[in-house]
């Protein structure tokens, strides 16, 4: 299954000894995606609340070194791996070079053109090739619909403190980020 799916990681939960015999036989591919969470479920009185809470918190980790990849990405060979702002990352995605997109969920006052097919999105009618225009949607709509049309990857930037009472930040939205498929540009100007 690991091989089939390839998880970012896999935890194992329950009692010791079957957590022991399940480690003894896991391939090794398999084993390094472990994440061992010593809670026993299943016994009388158990919540699965820590085990709910490791979930969370790997999911988080894994999330943030995927949106950290894209940002570096975005900045390696002086940005030739990736594509930082509205005009740039809807260019790349009508071109279906966007592997990774990730946005900032608080960017939505700009508006984008959605197409019935490729390139998918347009900032203006002249854009649009032999498409129609489906409807003007907000950018951040239009660009995740984009990448998805494409088959790329969608992430959000988490602007969200992670204690709920902690103020917002007061920060301006950030520009949408791509990291690309290939490299854009001659290697040496």
């Amino acid at each position: 299954m690991v091989r089939e799916h390839e998880p970012a990681f896999v935890i194992v939960s329950g009692d010791a000894r079957a957590r022991e015999l399940l480690l003894e036989d896991l391939a090794p591919e398999s084993l390094d995606r472990v994440v061992e969470v010593p809670t026993h479920t299943r016994a009388a009185g158990a919540s699965s609340e820590a085990l709910d809470a490791e979930i969370d918190i790997r999911l988080e980790e894994e999330l943030e070194r995927d949106r950290q990849d894209v940002l570096a990405r975005s900045a390696t060979g002086g940005g030739r791996r990736g594509e930082r702002g509205l005009g740039p990352v809807v260019h790349a995605l009508q071109q279906a070079q966007v592997e990774t997109l990730l946005l900032d969920p608080r960017r939505d006052e700009r508006s984008l053109l959605a197409l019935d097919g490729p390139p998918w999105i347009a900032t203006e009618p002249g854009e649009r090739l032999s498409t129609q225009v489906l409807d003007e949607v907000p950018a951040i709509e239009g660009l995740a619909r984009a990448a998805v049309l494409t088959g790329a990857r969608v992430l959000f930037l988490n602007p969200e403190p992670a204690d709920p009472a902690a103020p917002r930040p007061e920060e301006e939205p950030a520009e949408p980020v791509a990291a690309v498929r290939w490299a854009t540009g001659p290697d040496h100007p």
